[in-house]
C-alpha cells in the first residue's frame, strides 16, 4: 500500500489595503523629500579651479542654488557663499590674492550687518555696518601702524570722517547714475593707499590718476595747484579717500567732462555747466547725435580754440560747426588758446572741456553747433 505524498503548500499573495496605504504614504512622503533634497555639483572654473554648488530641484522643472557654494582656484578655497532659493542669503567669506579675508553675511540678496576685512594675520583691517546693501553706520579702518580712521555713513552716503563733516559728492553722483563711464565707476570703488607730506595738489592728483589709471583734472580757475596736502590713508575706497583728502583745504571732487574734477568746495556747491554742452540734446538721427559720443584724440598746446575744434574735434565727424565768432581776424583779436590732452573721450566731453578752459560756450541752432565767445571779459 502506497501512501500519497503530502500536498506542497502554495503561497498565494493576498491583497492588503493596509499595505497599499503604507506604501503609498511612504512614496508620498519620500519622493518629494528626495526630489527637493539639495544636492551638490562641481563645475570647472578658470585658473585650474572649480565651483561646487548646492542645487535644489524645483517643481515643474529647473533648479535653484540653495545652500553653500564654494569656489576654488589652484586647489585653494577663495570664495564661500550661501544661497536660499537662488538668492544670496547667509554667511559670506572671500580670500583675496594679497592674503586678506572678507567676512560678512547677506540677507535676501543684500549685504547686512557687520562686514569685516582681516589681514593675513587675522587682524582687523576694516569693519563696517551694512543695511539693505548700503553702508549705514560706523566704518572703522585700521592702518598698517595701528592708526584708526572712523567714517560715518547714512544710507550709503559718507557724512563724516574722524568727526568732521564730509560732503559725499561722488557718492551722490554714483547713486544717481551721473558717472556714465563704467571704468570710472569701478575705479572709484578700488582700495587705495596714499601718504602725502606737504605734497603739492597737482602732484597728489597726478599720483592718484596714474595709480588708478583714470583721468583726474584740477580746475584751472578755482584751485591753487601748489596747495600742500598732508594725509595718510590706507586700505580706503578711492572715492572716500579723495573727498577726505580734499576736505582740509576746502576742496571737493566732482565729475565733469568725463573726468574726476578737483575744484573748490564752493564751486562744486554752485556748479552749473557754463559751456552750454550739458543743455544740448541733439535731435535723434541727426549727424550731431551720431557724433555726440564718438571718441576723439586731441592734444593741443596753446592752440586757438577754433583750430582745435576744426582740426581736432570735428576733423573726422560729419557735423556742422560754426566757429566764426571765435576766429581771430587780426592780431588784436582774442585767440582763446587752450592746452590739454583728451584721448578716447566722447566728443561732447572734449568739447565741454576745451570750451571751459577758454571761457567760451556753445548752442545748437538748427543742426549747426555754434561756438560763442565769453559773455563778459
Amino acid at each position: 500500500m502506497t501512501t500519497a505524498a503530502p500536498a506542497r503548500a502554495r503561497f498565494a499573495p493576498r491583497f492588503s489595503l493596509r499595505l497599499l496605504l503604507i506604501a503609498f504614504t511612504a512614496f508620498a512622503i519620500g519622493f518629494p523629500v528626495w526630489y527637493r533634497w539639495p544636492y551638490q555639483e562641481s563645475q570647472p572654473a578658470k585658473l585650474k579651479g572649480s565651483v561646487v554648488t548646492t542645487w535644489q530641484r524645483q517643481w515643474g522643472g529647473g533648479r535653484l542654488k540653495h545652500g553653500p557654494e564654494s569656489t576654488y582656484e589652484n586647489g585653494k578655497l577663495i570664495l564661500r557663499t550661501t544661497y536660499r532659493n537662488g538668492i544670496l542669503h547667509g554667511p559670506y567669506e572671500a580670500w583675496q590674492r594679497n592674503g586678506f579675508r572678507e567676512v560678512g553675511q547677506y540677507v535676501e540678496g543684500k549685504k547686512s550687518g557687520q562686514w569685516r576685512l582681516l589681514d593675513p594675520k587675522g587682524r582687523l583691517h576694516r569693519s563696517a555696518e551694512w543695511r539693505d546693501d548700503r553702508l549705514d553706520g560706523l566704518c572703522l579702518i585700521v592702518g598698517a601702524k595701528g592708526k584708526q580712521r572712523e567714517l560715518l555713513f547714512a544710507q550709503g552716503r559718507l557724512i563724516a570722517a574722524d568727526g568732521q563733516k564730509v560732503e559725499d559728492r561722488l557718492g551722490d553722483l554714483a547713486a544717481s547714475g551721473a558717472i556714465d563711464d563704467p571704468l570710472m565707476a569701478d575705479a572709484l570703488t578700488e582700495l587705495t593707499d596714499i601718504e602725502f607730506v606737504e605734497t603739492p595738489l597737482k602732484d597728489a592728483v597726478q599720483f592718484l590718476a596714474e595709480k588708478h589709471e583714470i583721468p583726474i583734472l584740477i580746475d584751472p580757475w578755482h584751485t591753487d595747484p601748489l596747495e600742500p596736502l598732508t594725509s595718510q590713508l590706507q586700505g580706503m575706497q578711492l572715492s572716500w579717500a579723495i573727498q577726505i583728502l580734499m576736505a582740509p583745504i576746502d576742496h571737493a571732487c566732482d565729475y565733469r567732462y568725463g573726468c574726476l574734477w578737483i575744484t573748490s568746495a564752493e564751486d562744486v556747491k554752485n556748479w552749473k555747466d557754463p559751456t552750454g554742452v550739458a543743455d544740448i540734446n541733439p535731435p535723434k538721427g541727426s549727424p550731431l547725435a551720431r557724433a555726440w559720443n564718438e571718441p576723439i584724440a586731441v592734444s593741443p598746446i596753446n592752440q586757438p580754440l577754433g583750430e582745435v575744434i576744426e582740426q581736432g574735434l570735428i576733423a573726422r565727424l560729419d557735423i556742422a560747426v560754426d566757429v566764426s565768432q571765435i576766429r581771430p581776424h587780426n592780431e588784436t583779436d582774442p585767440h582763446y588758446p587752450v592746452t590739454g590732452r583728451f584721448d578716447g573721450f566722447p566728443f561732447r566731453h572734449g568739447l565741454g572741456f576745451f570750451l571751459y578752459k577758454a571761457h567760451c560756450r556753445c548752442e545748437l541752432r538748427g543742426e549747426t553747433l555754434v561756438i560763442l565767445p565769453p559773455e563778459s571779459p
